[in-house]
C-alpha cells in the first residue's frame, strides 16, 4: 500500500518489471546510466588524479561491459548534459545518441517524493531520488553513478532498497562504474 503526499492510498502489485530486454536474440539486463556516469565518459581526462582513475574507470565499463546492457537514461539526464559548456554538452550529447530516454511520469515523482519522505534520501537531493525512482521504475539491473554523496552511497544504499521494496519496486544496484569492474575481477578470481 503507498500513501502519497495527500494522503490517497493506492495499492500496488509488486512489480516483475521488464528487466530484460531482447536485442539481436540476446537479452540483455538494463543500466541506467545517471549523469555523472555521462560526464565522466565523454570528459576531457582531469588533472585531477582521483578524478582521472574514475573517468578511466568509466571508460574501461563502457569499453568492456557497455554492449552488454541495455543502456538507459531520463529526462532529468538529457537536462543536466545539456547545461554547460556548449563543447561538452555536444560531447555528452553524441554519447546518449540512440540510448533510450525514459520520461519522467507523475507516478516517477511521488515515488521519488516517497524516497524522500522515508529519508531514504535527502530533501536537497530531490533530483537523485528521481533518478532512483526511474530506474526502479524501469526494472533496471544497475543504476551506474559517481555520486557518492546520494546514490552509490552505503550508508543509504539499505534505506532506498528498503523503501522500494515497500512500496512494490525492486532496488537496482546502486553502484560506480569501479565497483562493478572490481565485482567482476572479483568474481573472476573466485571462478577460474
Amino acid at each position: 500500500m503507498l500513501l502519497w503526499e495527500d494522503g490517497s492510498r493506492e495499492v500496488r502489485k509488486v512489480r516483475e518489471g521488464n528487466r530484460t530486454r531482447e536485442e539481436g536474440g540476446m537479452k540483455k539486463r538494463v543500466a541506467y546510466l545517471e549523469t555523472s556516469f555521462v560526464s565522466y565518459l565523454s570528459g576531457w581526462v582531469s588533472e585531477d588524479e582521483k578524478v582521472a582513475r574514475d573517468q578511466s574507470a568509466t571508460r574501461r565499463w563502457w569499453k568492456e561491459e557497455g554492449t552488454k546492457w541495455h543502456c538507459v537514461v531520463s529526462e532529468p539526464v538529457l537536462v543536466e548534459a545539456m547545461a554547460g559548456d556548449p563543447e561538452a554538452v555536444a560531447r555528452r550529447m553524441e554519447v546518449l545518441e540512440g540510448v533510450e530516454v525514459l520520461k519522467t511520469t507523475e507516478e516517477a515523482r511521488k515515488l521519488a517524493d516517497a524516497l524522500v519522505q522515508a529519508h531514504a534520501l535527502p530533501e536537497k537531493a530531490r533530483t537523485d531520488a528521481l533518478h532512483v525512482a526511474l530506474a526502479a521504475m524501469r526494472g533496471a539491473d544497475l543504476l551506474l553513478t559517481w555520486n557518492c554523496r546520494h546514490i552509490a552511497n552505503s550508508s543509504m544504499v539499505t534505506k532506498i532498497a528498503v523503501t522500494l521494496d515497500r512500496l512494490g519496486y525492486r532496488c537496482p544496484d546502486l553502484a560506480t562504474p569501479a565497483q562493478r569492474l572490481e565485482e567482476r575481477i572479483d568474481h573472476v578470481e573466485r571462478n577460474p
